[in-house]
C-alpha cells in the first residue's frame, strides 16, 4: 500500500480492510476444509490426516478468536 507523500500511514488499520477481509475469510475456509479433511480421514482410517484437519481448525478458531475477542 503507497501513501501519499506527507500522509502517515493510519496507525489503527495499517494494511487496510481487504486485508483482513482476505485473512478473516481463509481462515473460516481453513475451518470448513479441516472439518471435511477430518470427516474423510476418519472414513478412510487415516489417523495423519485427522490430526493435521484437527490442527488447521484448531489453529484458524484461535487465530479468529484473538482477531475479534481481544
Amino acid at each position: 500500500m503507497r501513501y501519499r507523500e506527507g500522509q502517515a500511514p493510519d496507525p489503527d488499520n495499517p494494511y487496510g480492510a481487504n486485508t483482513h477481509f482476505a485473512t478473516d475469510f481463509s481462515m473460516v475456509l481453513g475451518i470448513f476444509i479441516g472439518i471435511a479433511l477430518f470427516w474423510m480421514g476418519r472414513r478412510g482410517r487415516m489417523i495423519w490426516l485427522q490430526v493435521w484437519s484437527v490442527g488447521l481448525v484448531v489453529l484458524a478458531i484461535i487465530f479468529l478468536g484473538q482477531r475479534y475477542l481481544t
